[in-house]
C-alpha cells in the first residue's frame, strides 16, 4: 500500500513538472468560490442567446430599483467572509423585451444617462425650421484677390484649346468663389491670358474678383462678378486678400 502511494506521488510530481508552474491549477480562494456559486445560482436556468449580448444586457441593466442582497456565510469551520452587497440580475422577460426593442434604442446605455439617446427615424420630427438660416448675399458687395493655378486646370488640354479653356476655368472659379452665375471678364484679363499665345498660358494668374450689384432693368441676377487681372512679378505663394474698392 505504501509503495502504491509512493508511485502515485511520483506520478503527480512528474505531471506538475510536465505541465509547468504557470499552467498548474491554482487554489481557489474563498471569495472567488463564493462569487462563482452566486453567479451560478443567479443565472440559472441558462439563457439561450449569445454570451456577448447577454453580457451587454446585464451591463446596461438598471439596478437602482432593486434591493441589495447579501451573500450567505460559508461553512462555519472556515473564517466567515462577507462579500460587498450585490444586486439581483434582470429577469428573462426583461432581457427578451430588450432584445425585441429596436437597435437604435438598444445601443443607448442606461449606465450613462448623460449621453444622448439615438432616436429612430419615426420619432424624429419632420418639421423644417422656420425663418431664413442663410445670410442673404444681396448686401455682400466685396472684392478679393486670388491666385489661380492654371497649370493643373489645363493639364491634358489640347494646345489649340488652352487659352479658351483658361477663360472658362476663370469663370467657373469666380462662380464658386462669389456664388454668382453672372461672371464678366475684364478685357485686360483676356489679353493677359492670350499674352503668350493660344498654348502659352501662364502657370499661375493673380486676379481680382469683385461682387457688385446689378442695377440693370429686368436683370435676372441681383449680383454679378467682375474679374480683373492683377500685375504681379510672381503669383506663386500669394494668399487670398480682401481688397477695398
Amino acid at each position: 500500500m505504501q509503495a502504491r502511494r509512493r508511485c502515485v506521488a511520483s506520478i503527480n510530481s512528474r505531471r506538475s513538472t510536465w505541465i509547468g508552474p504557470h499552467l498548474a491549477p491554482k487554489p481557489t480562494s474563498v471569495n472567488s468560490e463564493a462569487r462563482r456559486l452566486e453567479s451560478i445560482g443567479s443565472l440559472s436556468p441558462p439563457l439561450n442567446f449569445e454570451p456577448a449580448l447577454r453580457t451587454k444586457i446585464l451591463w446596461d441593466f438598471d439596478y437602482s430599483d432593486n434591493q441589495h442582497l447579501s451573500t450567505p456565510d460559508l461553512e462555519r469551520d472556515e473564517p466567515q467572509v462577507r462579500l460587498p452587497p450585490t444586486t439581483s440580475p434582470p429577469s428573462q422577460d426583461y432581457i427578451f423585451e430588450r432584445l425585441r426593442a429596436p437597435r437604435s434604442l438598444r445601443l443607448h446605455s442606461r449606465r450613462f444617462p448623460d449621453r444622448p439617446t439615438n432616436k429612430p427615424h419615426s420619432a424624429m420630427s419632420s418639421k423644417k425650421p422656420s425663418g431664413k438660416t442663410q445670410r442673404s448675399a444681396i448686401a455682400d458687395v466685396v472684392a478679393r484677390e486670388y491666385t489661380i493655378h492654371m497649370h493643373k486646370r489645363l493639364h491634358g488640354v489640347t494646345f489649340k484649346k488652352r487659352a479658351p479653356r483658361a477663360i472658362k476655368e476663370i469663370k467657373s472659379f469666380a462662380t464658386k468663389a462669389m456664388g454668382t452665375s453672372d461672371v464678366r471678364i475684364d478685357p485686360q484679363l483676356n489679353k493677359k491670358v492670350w499674352e503668350h499665345g493660344v498654348k502659352g498660358v501662364d502657370y499661375r494668374l493673380r486676379i481680382r474678383i469683385s461682387r457688385r450689384r446689378n442695377d440693370e432693368e429686368g436683370a435676372k441676377e441681383k449680383l454679378y462678378s467682375y474679374v480683373q487681372a492683377v500685375n504681379v512679378k510672381d503669383a506663386k505663394g500669394l494668399p487670398t486678400v480682401l481688397v477695398e474698392e
